[in-house]
């Protein structure tokens, strides 16, 4: 099933789920350090990582993101941000719920999910995938739903255009069997 949450006390539920697992996520010093690896300054030029800028962090804080990620869990200084990019900013949540548990129910939900964001991009909307926790409980509860949730986007129309995000060429990084 899929599921377009607009109702601003879903939206703060939704907001209030991804920003404690966040916070779970960066409490865990191995999760930082990994990520620390892949993270850029807002001025890279670089093919892979992700700039500052993917995280709400402004060039100057960008420079030192990585040993800032490093060192301490930096959703606590991004928490004001996040509530206003979940809350205010964010017009709609979108959670695709049920499918297979296996590869090829996650082959097919990647499929679905594609065309969705192919389909919204044409469309002028703008997309931006969250995380779902092993546990997808809560969202569950928020939805009202007994099926479990495995895909959460943002959706809305930009008020701005996003900056450059490194891409490598998908022939440098897929091979066809």
């Amino acid at each position: 099933s899929i599921d377009v949450v607009q109702n601003d006390g879903q939206k703060r539920a939704i907001a209030a789920y991804i920003a404690a697992g966040r916070m779970r996520a960066f409490s865990n010093p191995a999760f930082r350090q990994e990520l620390a690896r892949y993270k850029r300054t807002n001025l890279t030029r670089s093919q892979n990582g992700m700039p500052g800028f993917t995280m709400g962090f402004p060039t100057l804080l960008s420079l030192v993101a990585p040993l800032a990620i490093r060192l301490f869990n930096v959703t606590k200084l991004m928490r004001r941000h996040d509530d206003r990019l979940f809350t205010t900013d964010t017009a709609a949540f979108v959670i695709i719920s049920g499918g297979e548990d296996s590869l090829w129910g996650a082959c097919l939900l990647g499929q679905k999910l594609e065309q969705i964001l192919l389909e919204m991009e044409a469309r002028g909307l703008a997309t931006s995938i969250q995380v779902i926790g092993s546990d997808g409980t809560p969202l569950q509860q928020i939805l009202g739903c007994q099926m479990t949730p495995r895909i959460l986007f943002r959706l809305g129309y930009p008020t701005e255009l996003p900056a450059h995000s490194p891409r490598i060429s998908s022939t440098a990084c897929t091979t066809l069997l």
